[in-house]
């Protein structure tokens, strides 16, 4: 099932912006079916949280330092993961399970090359009339 489950990789060019974007918007995790349309999104949202459990567990129990083709890194990335980060993958997966942060177990992290924030915080989606929304209270 992991294999047929994607998310979408940030362009280096778009993290890395030398002017400040007009178009700021709210980070998101996309998730989407590999080739084949299997609907294999639809299906883990059935399981979502132990998903994204195991891939928490499993970045946990890597022992590389910055991040691996076995944990956060993907040999599909068109940028050649020239973007990514095993502390922040980290810190995502550990916040949508409700687990414990201790800031001051964080690292110093290198600011990069962007001089600019390109996200900024979600504002209210009214959902489509009829559709059922289920709310869930972190853990």
């Amino acid at each position: 099932m992991a294999r047929d489950l994607k998310t979408e990789c940030k362009l280096a060019e778009k993290e890395n912006m030398t002017t400040e974007s007009k178009r700021k918007r709210p980070a998101r995790l996309i998730f989407y079916d590999a080739q084949g349309r299997s609907g294999i999104a639809a299906k883990a949202f059935d399981h979502v949280f132990s998903i994204l459990r195991e891939a928490e567990k499993a970045i946990e129990a890597c022992e590389c330092e910055e991040g691996c083709y076995k944990c956060v890194q993907s040999p599909l990335c068109r940028d050649g993961n020239q973007i990514f980060s095993k502390i922040g993958a980290q810190l995502i997966l550990r916040s949508l399970v409700g687990l414990e942060i201790d800031p001051e177990s964080i690292p110093v992290q290198n600011e990069g090359t962007s001089k600019f924030q390109t996200v900024v915080e979600a504002s209210y989606v009214r959902p489509l009339d009829g559709t059922q929304v289920e709310i869930v209270d972190p853990v």
